[in-house]
């Protein structure tokens, strides 16, 4: 599906929604779909590296770009991620991401962020969401059951249709991540090279 290049050059952190609607058992439903896309790409330090965040009111890296540098020691990580629960400020997150995670990105790197919530969020996304497109950050936002399509479109980069998926229900989420490969890929393949 992806070239060999295409899955080596990337930063890809993901935003995950920890707060109490989730769940135990949904939240275990995202991480899993987090470690299929995981496990599409060539995991080194030279390749693409993973980073992640949870995110309540408050937010927590869960693992930075340079913590893991086999596809094993990642996919092991995921799926150590403790939920935690609580609130939902997705806005505050993305803005965390942005300071703790993608400043640390290598400048030869593209930046994806990967957002997964399941609500509205309780502070404002649109700047944050900006702020990162204007740092050369490639959003995908996923929604699933409550979150607010206004925001997910906001979170989005553009086009919308690219970067924004959504589904009723947790244990649809697995029918996208091929779809989000192929785009990560697309995009790769239709960027100029210096």
């Amino acid at each position: 599906m992806c070239s060999k290049t295409c899955l080596n050059a990337a930063d890809i952190g993901f935003i995950i929604d920890g707060s109490s609607s989730v769940g135990t058992g949904n939240f275990r439903t995202v991480l899993q779909f987090i470690v299929n896309i995981t496990k599409e790409f060539e995991i080194s330090d030279t390749d693409t590296r993973i980073g992640a965040v949870q995110y309540t009111y408050e937010q927590r890296l869960e693992f930075g770009f340079d913590k893991h540098s086999t596809k094993e020691d990642v996919v092991n990580a995921i799926k150590r991620i403790n939920y935690w629960s609580g609130g939902t400020s997705t806005g505050a997150a993305i803005s965390y991401a942005s300071a703790h995670l993608f400043s640390k990105s290598k400048p030869n790197k593209r930046k994806i962020m990967i957002v997964i919530t399941d609500g509205r969020s309780y502070d404002d996304v649109r700047v944050p969401a900006t702020t990162a497109h204007r740092n050369g950050v490639i959003a995908y936002a996923i929604g699933i059951a409550w979150a607010a399509h206004d925001e997910l479109q906001s979170i989005a980069t553009d086009p919308d249709k690219e970067h924004f998926f959504f589904v009723d229900e947790f244990d649809s989420l697995y029918k996208y991540v091929g779809k989000i490969i192929q785009n990560i890929c697309t995009e790769f393949n239709s960027q100029p090279r210096n």
